[in-house]
């Protein structure tokens, strides 16, 4: 057994789940940057990782649970940029600001389709989960 960053003891089964858990969610974003939201089917996602789709219920009750995760994961990517361009001016609210606007509107430029998806219309799809992200 290992102990990971946290202290907290992993064997090779859970870090074999957790690294089955990443690919899951990498394709699920590279599915949605290539086709949008509705690319993301559980069926995509499977064949591209190589499992069955049953499989990924391993991890996720539904696909609507598995965008959520995807919706979690762009908000907090985006959320760590912001954080990173404020600490740049520690004592300066007005520049943490500006550089906080310039590292929003850069990230939305070089992701648009993970801007679309949590900033946009959401699609008929994944209305439910759209609403439980704007909570």
């Amino acid at each position: 057994m290992l102990r990971d960053n946290g202290g907290a003891v992993t064997n090779r089964r859970e870090r074999l789940r957790a690294a089955l858990d990443r690919d899951l969610r990498r394709t699920a974003r590279r599915l949605l940057v290539s086709g949008g939201i509705d690319a993301v089917t559980l069926a995509a996602i499977a064949r591209e990782v190589g499992i069955t789709p049953p499989a990924i219920y391993r991890y996720y009750k539904s696909r609507d649970d598995l965008i959520y995760t995807l919706a979690e994961d762009v908000i907090g990517e985006l959320v760590g940029e912001l954080r990173a361009a404020a600490a740049e001016h520690p004592e300066r609210p007005d520049r943490q600001l500006i550089a906080m606007i310039r590292a929003f509107t850069g990230w939305a430029a070089k992701n648009r389709a993970e801007y679309g998806f949590v900033f946009g219309v959401p699609s008929p799809t994944v209305d439910d989960v759209y609403r439980e992200i704007v909570k």
